[in-house]
C-alpha cells in the first residue's frame, strides 16, 4: 500500500479534526468476495496496522488481500474532494 502527497495532506488536515487519529479499512464479505470500505476510527484489535507518510492506517485482516497492490490517492469530482484507491479492483457479481 502506498500513499500520495496530495492524500497525505488531505488526510492530515481531515484527521486533525477527529478524535480518532487512524484511517481504517473494512472488508465487506459479499456473494462474489470482498469488498473495503472506508472509516475514520479506532484500530480493532486484529487489524494489521501501518504508517504511512506520518499517517496510522489500519487494515482488517480480511481486507488486507485487496489493498497490497493500492495507492491511496485524492480526487474531485463535481466540487467535492474525497479518497480514492488507485489499483483497487471491487469484485462485482
Amino acid at each position: 500500500m502506498k500513499i500520495t502527497e496530495q492524500a497525505t495532506s488531505f488526510l492530515m488536515n481531515l484527521l486533525e479534526k477527529e478524535s480518532s487519529k487512524t484511517l481504517r479499512f473494512y472488508a465487506i464479505p459479499g456473494c462474489c468476495g470482498v469488498s473495503v470500505g472506508a472509516e475514520i476510527d479506532v484500530p480493532q484489535e486484529e487489524d494489521s496496522k501501518v504508517l504511512l507518510n506520518g499517517i496510522t492506517i489500519a487494515v482488517d485482516p480480511l481486507a488486507l488481500p485487496e489493498l497490497e497492490q493500492v495507492t491511496i490517492d485524492v480526487q474531485e469530482q463535481n466540487g467535492e474532494v474525497g479518497l480514492v484507491l488507485n489499483g483497487y479492483n471491487q469484485t462485482s457479481c
